[in-house]
């Protein structure tokens, strides 16, 4: 069993929006294959405010969806495409944990978008290529995109079939309008300079009753795994506290932020649900190599620090997560958040 306090909380509907969920019928589809596939879906849920004390959910409540929000634009991602660029080898070598820690979402996703055997699916921030291969051989084509060529080169490494593999830009689609059946995204719009225009895109390049699901993750203190080492920083002065319209793993943690944000974009019908994760290190050192090979920022940022103080960092980020220790190593929850759309 999890430490006490792992347990994600489940929430009630405020709303039914199983409708939502129902396939659609614009006669393109395998009817039969989408009957099949429609009893193993689960309803989606809307959450209610953040209901853990220590949340950042607050600072986001304030920002106007179409205006804070879409402030920022394209000229960033440089930085960004270097960035993820340098944190490709750590993603490929940790493919596998990152496929199982990550399965509920994927599942998730991948039933939320029904999409069927005669269907175009485009994959935004696709990475090294896990939606891609989970929704591989289910449709007619994948476009797998990231933003970052060599993340797109791990992914055409899988050499899976009839998935085409392409560098984008969330914010910039290069695909005509009206093109693709569905877009799945998982854990990229927040990370984006702005994602109303990310999402205005999306809605440009789905065809008529087309739909969107993409998962982002909820406020930090629901996801204890990713919280040790930017408080430490913070604290001591080596990090800037990230102010309140800036990209990063938490800037879309709020439910009502994310669909004021999608209905903005076009879109008349969205619901929200959580879905629980569990990322288990049978050791400290597993966790460091794990979350370092993944943030290329902080691990240039420890780099970069002397030994004595990269040292004292470490200690303050494994004091962080020692409440999650038991004997078969480190046992850290998360929570995402899946949104479905059309």
């Amino acid at each position: 069993a999890l430490p006490r306090g792992c347990q994600a909380r489940r929430v009630r509907d405020r709303r039914d929006l199983r409708s939502l969920l129902r396939p659609r019928r614009l006669g393109r589809r395998d009817e039969e294959a989408e009957g099949a596939r429609v009893d193993r879906r689960r309803p989606v849920q809307h959450l209610p405010d953040d209901p853990w004390p220590g949340g950042d959910a607050g600072g986001l409540r304030e920002r106007d969806p179409a205006g804070v929000l879409g402030s920022g634009g394209v000229d960033a991602n440089d930085e960004a495409r270097r960035r993820w660029d340098s944190a490709a080898s750590g993603w490929e070598a940790e493919r596998e944990l990152l496929a199982a820690v990550n399965a509920p979402v994927t599942e998730t996703l991948v039933a939320a978008l029904a999409a069927g055997p005669n269907d175009t699916v485009l994959d935004l921030a696709g990475g090294t290529g896990d939606l891609a291969e989970a929704l591989a051989g289910r449709v007619a084509l994948v476009i797998s995109t990231d933003l970052s060529p060599a993340m797109v080169e791990a992914a055409r490494r899988r050499e899976l079939p009839d998935v085409e593999h392409r560098v984008m830009d969330l914010q910039a689609i290069d695909l005509p309008d009206a093109s693709v059946d569905a877009v799945v995204c998982r854990f990229g719009y927040m990370l984006v300079p702005d994602p109303a225009l990310a999402l205005r895109e999306t809605r440009r390049v789905l065809r008529p009753g087309g739909r969107l699901a993409f998962a982002t993750w909820a406020p930090a203190a629901r996801n204890p795994w990713a919280s040790a080492y930017g408080p430490a920083l913070i604290e001591r002065g080596l990090q800037d506290p990230p102010a309140p319209s800036d990209p990063g793993q938490f800037a879309l943690a709020e439910p009502d932020l994310i669909e004021a944000l999608v209905r903005a974009a076009g879109f008349a019908e969205v619901a929200v649900e959580e879905v629980p994760v569990e990322y288990r290190f049978s050791d400290w050192n597993g966790y460091r190599r794990v979350v370092t090979g993944l943030a290329a920022s902080l691990r240039a940022k420890l780099q970069s620090l002397p030994a004595e103080v990269r040292a004292e960092i470490d200690e303050a980020a494994r004091e962080r997560i020692e409440h999650f220790h038991c004997d078969a190593g480190y046992l850290l929850p998360g929570l995402a958040l899946v949104t479905v759309a059309r």
